[in-house]
């Protein structure tokens, strides 16, 4: 960013040109004029931020605003319409505003900052997240947010283990992740399309494992509360209380569940879970069936009105 002082103080600066990205040479050059760097932080009225893409990137902004008036909303979360999001090229907003001429200004701010866009800026405040041992492993940055990771003899690289993938990589490769992810999005792995954990307004549910016929989750009920009376057309479950006392529905008829106890819910079955306790209730649910998506699904009643 290329600017010049104003206000008697000097310590605001307008910007005389906004420059992403610049080859090496143009950066070394700016390097020299002592030109600032752009931390990442954007400051601004929200009227003024549309009239800009209004100015600047009208189609970016017509596709953006018809995907959120066609949301939809499930539970607590908003999803935006995918026929016009899809549509959307994928660009920087450095490029599509920040750089075209309007009035722009530097402020100082004295903080610490760092842009942790990539797992190196991370390894720069931290080094090691979760449950992981490192032994006589040097410069490298470690995750884990499942179970233990455990290092040894390693250098200069990048570990990150989550329940639905490993990555092991190079530091300063992590533009390859890019990569990456569109060969994932190729060939439709589930890891990439599907959350391990997913919140519902009952609780919560996690899937522990997946294999032909079958789906294995953990049920989260909170206390008070009940999944929609339902049923499933062409899967069956078992269900087997691990925590808690369970209140089931099943067919016409209800009854309670305790720890180590299970219960069959065949294909077409009318059933529901119930927590009317005051702590959590765990169960495991085990789905068989050539069809195992959540939108197998008919909900009869639902105080959730979903």
């Amino acid at each position: 960013i290329t600017y010049k002082n104003i206000g008697e103080n000097k310590s605001f600066y307008e910007v005389n040109k906004f420059i992403e990205k610049p080859k090496r040479r143009k950066a070394e050059k700016l390097f020299k004029e002592k030109a600032f760097w752009n931390s990442g932080i954007v400051i601004v009225k929200n009227s003024t931020l549309i009239n800009l893409f209004k100015k600047y990137a009208m189609d970016l902004y017509l596709k953006c605003q018809l995907s959120a008036e066609n949301s939809y909303k499930d539970n607590e979360f908003f999803f935006l319409e995918k026929k016009h999001w899809t549509k959307i090229n994928s660009c920087s907003f450095d490029y599509k505003i920040l750089e075209k001429n309007f009035r722009k200004l530097v402020v100082p701010l004295n903080i610490f900052w760092n842009d942790l866009g990539t797992y190196e800026s991370l390894y720069e405040s931290i080094n090691t997240v979760g449950d992981v041992i490192n032994i006589n492993t040097k410069n490298c940055f470690t995750y884990s947010n499942d179970k233990l990771l455990v290092t040894s003899g390693l250098n200069n690289l990048i570990i990150v283990n989550t329940k639905n993938a490993t990555l092991v990589s190079k530091k300063g490769k992590s533009s390859d992740i890019r990569s990456i992810v569109k060969k994932l999005e190729a060939t439709d792995r589930e890891e990439l399309l599907s959350e391990v954990s997913s919140n519902r307004p009952w609780g919560s549910f996690t899937n522990l494992g997946t294999g032909n016929g079958y789906k294995v989750k953990k049920l989260l009920i909170a206390p008070g509360q009940k999944i929609s009376l339902q049923k499933h057309f062409k899967r069956s479950e078992h269900w087997v209380v691990v925590k808690g006392t369970a209140l089931i529905t099943k067919g016409k008829k209800s009854f309670i569940l305790k720890t180590n106890q299970s219960t069959f819910i065949k294909k077409g079955e009318i059933h529901r879970i119930e927590n009317r306790n005051k702590s959590d209730l765990i169960m495991i649910e085990v789905q068989t069936g050539n069809y195992l998506e959540e939108d197998d699904i008919k909900r009869l009643k639902d105080i959730y009105s979903r």
